[in-house]
C-alpha cells in the first residue's frame, strides 16, 4: 500500500494515484479528511465513484481523451484511453 505522511497530507495538495489503488486511497481520504485535488478515470461502475462523489466541493474539470491531454514538458505522454476527472475533495461526513 502506498504510505502517506505522517500526520496526513496537507491541504491542497495533488494526487494522481495509481488506478490499482484508488480504493484504498479514497477510503484514506474519508479517514483523514485532507482537502486534495485528485485526478481519477471516470468510472460509474466501480465502488470508490460514489464514496468520491460525496467528497467533491466544486465542480469537476472533465479531461478528453485527445492526445494531449497528459502531457510532460509539453510533449504527449500518450493518448489516453479513458475520461478524467480533476476533483476538488474534501470529506464533508
Amino acid at each position: 500500500m502506498p504510505v502517506l505522511p505522517d500526520g496526513g497530507l496537507p491541504e491542497g495538495t495533488f494526487i494522481f494515484p495509481d488506478f490499482k489503488e484508488l480504493n484504498w486511497v479514497v477510503e484514506k481520504l474519508l479517514e483523514e479528511e485532507p482537502e486534495v485535488i485528485m485526478v481519477v478515470p471516470i468510472w460509474k461502475s466501480r465502488p470508490w465513484w460514489s464514496k468520491l462523489k460525496s467528497m467533491v466541493t466544486d465542480l469537476p474539470i472533465l479531461t478528453s481523451r485527445s492526445a494531449d491531454s497528459f502531457s510532460f514538458q509539453g510533449r504527449p505522454i500518450e493518448r489516453a484511453r479513458w475520461h478524467a476527472a480533476i476533483l476538488l475533495l474534501k470529506n464533508h461526513v
